[in-house]
């Protein structure tokens, strides 16, 4: 004797009749009264030709239903099974079971990486996980997150660690060149007090008297690439961001 599948329900009979076929909707609006709802159900034969204000509708009915329903059987986890219950099916990670403490661990992934004030941090934040599990399984957390943003960081991992932070040093002499150029007197007017003072990685201190700056920051920098440029095709200057990290603080 074959065993046989309690889960299964055999497809939609439409020889089954209008009687049966009514038998089920009052069924289902039953059930819907007694979760607390209005909502009737109707039922198509075209869903496809329906327009987008109709189809929403629709939409919205099933996942009434089937909210009530993920409720009714997983009261305390039913947002996790209306996920399962919903996510892709063609996808390439539908069949895994997601554990719950990977869950917690994803969802801290997703928070800090959502949080992060720069790209350069998600970056980083993106390559704990990004070497280990696939980019359709991440999206599950991250949505938005793009083929190219996933390999960068799966780049970042193996060229400097997992989650390592990458430490930018500047030239001695790039750095010594610009702040010769922000400390002139064409961009700052020096006050009669005061210093600050510049550490360099490797430990040597330059020390910069306090002065007001006569220009804005971009104008700044806009006008040391041109000096640059007009004085040596030889004189290399350092990227518009490593500026502004210099100008700032300074």
């Amino acid at each position: 004797m074959e065993d046989k599948d309690l889960d299964y329900q055999p497809p939609l009979d439409p020889s089954a009749g209008e009687e049966n076929l009514n038998e089920q909707i009052k069924a289902l609006n039953s059930f819907l009264s007694a979760c607390g709802s209005e909502r009737k159900v109707n039922v198509t034969t075209s869903y496809k030709d329906l327009s987008h204000r109709v189809e929403f509708r629709y939409v919205s009915l099933v996942k009434l239903i089937a909210r009530s329903a993920t409720l009714l059987i997983t009261s305390d986890d039913a947002d996790m099974l209306m996920h399962d219950s919903f996510k892709d099916v063609s996808s390439e990670d539908s069949n895994i079971v997601l554990e719950g403490n990977f869950r917690q661990i994803m969802g801290g992934i997703s928070e800090a990486y959502t949080n992060a004030e720069s790209w350069k941090s998600r970056r980083e934040i993106l390559s704990i996980v990004a070497p280990k599990i696939s980019l359709k399984l991440i999206q599950l957390f991250i949505s938005g997150l793009t083929g190219y943003r996933f390999s960068v960081a799966r780049l970042h991992a193996a060229k400097y660690g997992v989650g390592s932070r990458v430490v930018q040093q500047f030239d001695d002499n790039q750095i010594a060149q610009f702040v010769d150029f922000i400390v002139s007197p064409h961009v700052c007017t020096d006050l009669p007090f005061g210093e600050k003072v510049l550490e360099l990685w490797f430990g040597v201190e330059l020390f910069i008297p306090n002065m007001i700056r006569n220009i804005e920051p971009t104008r700044v920098i806009d006008q040391y690439l041109v000096y640059c440029k007009e004085m040596s095709s030889d004189l290399e200057s350092l990227g518009k961001s490593s500026l502004f990290t210099i100008l700032d603080t300074c």
